[in-house]
């Protein structure tokens, strides 16, 4: 059976190469998808650092939305690696940037997790781990704008809905995995 880990913690924290690492001890194929969309240079840029460590035989998929439908087509015998989870959170977010009604923000919401929930059913029908990786952003100060309070609220949701679901979570302090009871 496969096991969810999720990985969480800061910005530059060390999470994504924590997750590599997991994910290279499992052995078997991995498949990497990414969310981040190459929006400006310093964007590219990271993604470029991202792809120069991971191995050359990962097979890595660009999805900014249906998560679910991608993660469900991919052979139960290869190793899942998400990274990251905030970003798609942000990516489903934007649609309703100029629209922040209360309907458009539970209709995000509710995609989030019946998507995440598709995971969920799916993960204990796999042979190998399913690695989700995701920003911790509620430790900072209360955001000033109303999408960003937004996001901060919504993301820290989904992260405890993925770290429930999780066989194992852990937090990343300047690359110090610290496995969470």
């Amino acid at each position: 059976m496969g096991d969810l880990i999720f990985i969480t913690g800061g910005v530059r924290s060390g999470k994504s190469t924590f997750a590599e690492k997991l994910a290279t001890e499992e052995d078997v194929p991995t498949v990497y998808l990414a969310t981040l969309e190459p929006l400006d240079l310093e964007m590219k840029e990271r993604i470029h650092q991202h792809q120069k460590r991971r191995p050359p035989h990962w097979k890595t998929i660009e999805t900014k939305f249906n998560i679910a439908k991608t993660y469900q087509s991919i052979q139960n015998d290869h190793c899942i690696l998400f990274d990251c989870l905030s970003m798609w959170v942000t990516n489903q977010l934007l649609i309703y940037e100029d629209d922040l009604t209360s309907e458009n923000i539970e209709k995000t919401y509710e995609s989030l997790l019946s998507e995440l929930s598709t995971i969920y059913s799916h993960v204990q029908n796999r042979s190998a781990k399913t690695i989700i990786v995701s920003n911790e952003v509620g430790g900072g100060i209360v955001p000033t704008s109303k999408l960003a309070r937004i996001y901060r609220d919504m993301l820290g949701t989904i992260n405890q809905s993925v770290a429930s679901n999780a066989k194992d979570a852990w937090f990343l302090v300047a690359g110090r995995p610290i496995k969470l009871p």
